[in-house]
């Protein structure tokens, strides 16, 4: 395993207070997942723009639910949100509309996480369609990347 890749698992995904100063620290469990095998969610900086159903949160919801189809796996305690890499084999696509506000259109606050998460989970895969991904600036960096 790469050093810093082994120093930032250990000091960054496991820390609660570290976690929640991040931003964007929710994609780096399909990250971590695809490099490490496993990962630890405590909570995400930045605005949390959630509603009652996620305690006012950042929701997480979308990005466990993109995992899970990618047939990893994922366990909730009370503090923590635990990954650990499954047999995702057999996937080979992943519609985005599943996660829109409307069947018509993509819409809500979902989309563009849902896009990111497929993102990060296919880069080991040889093929991997997305249909339907919300594009917007981040998402086209990252493809860039």
């Amino acid at each position: 395993m790469n050093k810093q890749v082994s120093y930032a698992y250990q000091h960054l995904s496991r820390t609660e207070t570290l976690g929640k100063c991040i931003h964007g620290s929710m994609y780096l469990c399909p990250a971590l997942l695809i490099a490490l095998g496993k990962f630890e969610y405590y909570g995400s900086g930045g605005c949390q723009i959630g509603d009652s159903i996620d305690s006012h949160n950042r929701p997480f919801s979308h990005i466990a639910s993109v995992i899970e189809c990618f047939n990893h796996k994922i366990s909730i305690e009370s503090n923590r949100i635990i990954g650990n890499f499954g047999d995702n084999s057999d996937i080979t696509e992943l519609d985005i509309k599943n996660f829109s506000y409307s069947s018509e259109d993509l819409s809500g606050p979902l989309v563009g996480g849902a896009t990111k998460t497929a993102l990060l989970l296919s880069v080991n895969k040889q093929k991997f369609i997305i249909k339907n991904p919300y594009l917007k600036t981040d998402v086209y960096d990252m493809i860039d990347f």
